[in-house]
C-alpha cells in the first residue's frame, strides 16, 4: 500500500482497540478516550496483518512531517489554506499533521 511504501513497514504507529464502557463497582461506567483502548506502538506491517486477519484496530498520532514526507506531496492543500501558519511554523516535536488510520469499512462518528 501507499501507506507502507511511504512510511515504511517498521514504522511504528499508536495501536488501539474499540473497547466497550464497562461498569465501575459503583455502578458507573468506566469512561476511556473515544471508547478506546491503547496497545502500545505498532509497526505499520503488524497492524496491517491484524486488520488481515480481521482485528479491529486503529492507528494514531504518526507523525507524518517527520516520518513519512512523502506522503505530503499526495495531500492537496486548498489554496484558501495554502498559507497556513501552523503548517509553515509547526515546530519539529509537534506532530502534525498527524495520521489516523482504520480497516477497510471502518468509520468514524
Amino acid at each position: 500500500s501507499r501507506l507502507l511504501s511511504g512510511c515504511g513497514p517498521d514504522t511504528k504507529i499508536l495501536a488501539m482497540r474499540p473497547i466497550n464502557a464497562s461498569m465501575s463497582p459503583s455502578g458507573f461506567r468506566a469512561q476511556a478516550w473515544a471508547s478506546l483502548e491503547p496497545l502500545g506502538r505498532f509497526p505499520l506491517s503488524e497492524l496491517f496483518d491484524r486488520w488481515h486477519s480481521g482485528d479491529l484496530l486503529y492507528g494514531f498520532e504518526l507523525d507524518v512531517k517527520c516520518r513519512c514526507p512523502v506522503l505530503l506531496d499526495d495531500v492537496p492543500v486548498p489554496q484558501a489554506l495554502a498559507n497556513d501558519l501552523l503548517q509553515r511554523f509547526a515546530p519539529e516535536a509537534f506532530p502534525w499533521p498527524s495520521l489516523i488510520v482504520g480497516p477497510a469499512g471502518s468509520q468514524s462518528g
